[in-house]
């Protein structure tokens, strides 16, 4: 009974923080539009790719440990999402100066989006992530 009395009371405190992690961009919907430019300063808006796959995915640092392995990764995988008529971009607070070393460092063939604002980040609900 206390241990079940524990369960309980953890799940009290853990569930408003895991539901506020939650993005409210359902399935489906229509993703928030953005322009930011890549490591060699092209901009690129969302919208421009309307009608095609996009991957976007959220890192919180260049040249980390896991961020480097998780760009990596994509990047042993673009033929593949290339040959799936897909788009790839990294997403994160760095510089486009930042990126550029990140992505000639490591031969990123894909756009590394510069979100210093944090803005597209925020409407994403990536930004917590990325703090906490």
């Amino acid at each position: 009974m206390k241990k079940l009395f524990k369960q309980l009371i953890a799940a009290i405190f853990i569930l408003p923080i895991s539901l506020a992690c939650i993005a409210d961009i359902e399935v489906g919907s229509k993703a928030p539009n953005f322009i930011l430019s890549d490591q060699d300063n092209v901009q690129h808006q969302l919208s421009d790719y309307e009608g095609s796959w996009v991957i976007l995915y959220f890192y919180p640092k260049d040249d980390t440990p896991g961020c480097t392995t998780q760009a990596c990764d994509f990047r042993d995988a673009v033929k593949r999402i290339i040959a799936s008529r897909s788009n790839v971009f990294g997403v994160s607070l760095d510089s486009v100066e930042s990126h550029k070393r990140f992505a000639d460092k490591n031969n990123l063939p894909f756009s590394l989006l510069s979100d210093e604002t944090g803005i597209v980040a925020k409407a994403y609900d990536s930004l917590n992530n990325f703090m906490s």
